[in-house]
């Protein structure tokens, strides 16, 4: 009796070993460890060992230690866990070759393909050394279709353009070379380079790039650039110079943020050594006045909040007019610097909204739910804060001042305000003016251009006021 089955057919998932890949994975590098140290527990390889080391350590030709296939062997396993580095020249590479019967091993291949990836940019014989690496995979019939390219002294080059033709992110390339345990070596970190930088300078000036987020990966800025410089310091350089002097994109700012944070602290402190001195004065001045900005719209969406959440009705009405007042001295390019102090409502807010790499160095109000802004405008410095606070400015300050350090602090509401103008009176610097943001007849915002003005800050009425604010404030008072 003959049975007729119904073909079989099998659905395999896209993942057949499911959460089990990583043991596959991890007991295939165990295997890989006792394959490498088979045969090594003899005194025959033990004194070849010996002998590699010594040359090493005075500095003799390690080919003249090279006899025979436990040799090689030896040599392969001082070449993988040597700390520096070992000079493979053409004569080693003979000897190698001669002493395995010129049927060179898996371990001597995989041990000097480790070092020409960890050591890239040190090896002095690259050339011979690719030729010699590529021959013998060959020979093994473990090559790869891309071993010519790979295997040069313009590899990692090659990796770089590779991931840049085919659009693809940094990891994604790596990973399809199955090169994921190399990515610490020198090669890796030179293709990361030259993918980073030639991409960086393409992107589109000023406007969101998927390039934007890769690059504030930790493990990426923090990559080694050169002999003085990590990765971060070249993105840095490159953003800072193709972006607008004024308005900066917010992917652009938050890059540099996330990278190098607030520049804005001491020269001394650790994170501005590390990272802001490497970068030309003038390019961190041009930072400084993106942060001003952010500081203004920072402390605005505190205003508002404030306005828009007290049901205070003049407040609500006032909030237009005093935002138009700052974004007029930010626009005009009068702003040299800011400080700004947050209430703990607000800074939680803030810590909720943003994340917390992408935003500038702020100090906190201790009391109350008021916040502060300090506006440097060069000849004059204004305090200005939300809620029902005085309009304070001032000719000059002295250094003693608070607003003027830029380290985190936590201050009194009082402290900002009164107090400050309290304590310069101390030295004749005490506020020139001050007074409320009365609303009749723009008064407030008229008595501020007078004073700025008296204090050499080109700034007009026009500057401050609404188009709508200053047809009316024409109309009743005249173009001048």
């Amino acid at each position: 009796m003959r049975m007729f089955l119904k073909d079989l057919r099998f659905n395999l998932p896209d993942n057949p070993f499911g959460s089990n890949a990583d043991k596959l994975s991890s007991l295939v590098t165990d295997l890989k460890k006792i394959t490498k140290r088979a045969g090594t527990d003899n005194d025959k390889y033990n004194n070849a060992l010996s002998k590699i080391k010594e040359a090493i350590q005075f500095s003799t030709p390690i080919e003249n230690c090279i006899q025979n296939k436990t040799d090689v062997r030896a040599f392969a396993a001082v070449l993988t866990e040597h700390q520096g580095i070992i000079e493979v020249t053409n004569s080693l590479l003979s000897k190698i070759t001669i002493a395995s019967n010129r049927k060179p091993n898996n371990l001597i291949i995989e041990s000097l393909f480790q070092h020409y990836l960890d050591d890239y940019n040190e090896i002095k014989n690259v050339e011979s050394i690719c030729y010699w690496l590529i021959k013998a995979r060959k020979f093994r019939k473990i090559n790869k279709w891309y071993d010519e390219k790979l295997l040069s002294a313009n590899g990692a080059k090659w990796v770089a353009e590779s991931a840049i033709t085919k659009q693809t992110d940094f990891d994604q390339i790596i990973h399809d070379l199955e090169l994921d345990q190399f990515q610490s070596g020198q090669f890796m970190e030179s293709a990361q380079r030259i993918y980073y930088v030639e991409q960086l300078k393409n992107i589109p000036v000023n406007q969101p790039h998927e390039l934007l987020i890769e690059v504030q990966k930790p493990d990426v800025f923090k990559a080694k650039f050169d002999e003085s410089e990590l990765l971060g310091h070249q993105v840095l350089k490159i953003l800072i110079s193709k972006a607008p002097a004024h308005d900066i994109n917010d992917s652009w700012l938050n890059t540099i943020m996330a990278i190098a944070g607030d520049p804005r602290i001491s020269v001394s402190n650790p994170r501005y050594i590390k990272w802001w001195s490497h970068v030309n004065k003038d390019l961190v001045s041009k930072v400084k006045g993106w942060l001003s900005g952010l500081d203004l719209k920072l402390f605005l969406e505190a205003l508002e909040d404030f306005s828009y959440s007290s049901y205070d009705q003049d407040m609500k009405r006032m909030f237009p007019s005093r935002k138009k007042f700052l974004e007029g001295l930010y626009d005009k390019k009068l702003i040299k610097n800011t400080k700004l102090y947050m209430s703990r409502r607000m800074a939680h807010f803030l810590n909720s909204k943003y994340k917390k790499e992408h935003l500038p160095d702020f100090s906190i109000v201790e009391d109350g739910e008021k916040s502060i802004i300090y506006v440097d405008l060069e000849n004059a410095h204004i305090v200005e804060g939300s809620h029902q606070c005085q309009l304070w400015i001032y000719r000059t300050l002295h250094g003693s001042a608070p607003v003027l350090k830029h380290e985190k602090q936590r201050k009194s509401y009082r402290s900002l305000t009164k107090g400050l103008h309290e304590s310069m009176e101390m030295y004749g610097q005490g506020a020139y003016d001050y007074f409320t943001h009365s609303p009749a007849n723009f008064s407030w915002q008229r008595r501020a251009v007078e004073s700025l003005k008296e204090l050499r800050v080109p700034v007009t009425i026009k500057d401050v006021l609404t188009p709508d604010d200053y047809r009316t404030y024409v109309r009743r008072f005249g173009a001048n």
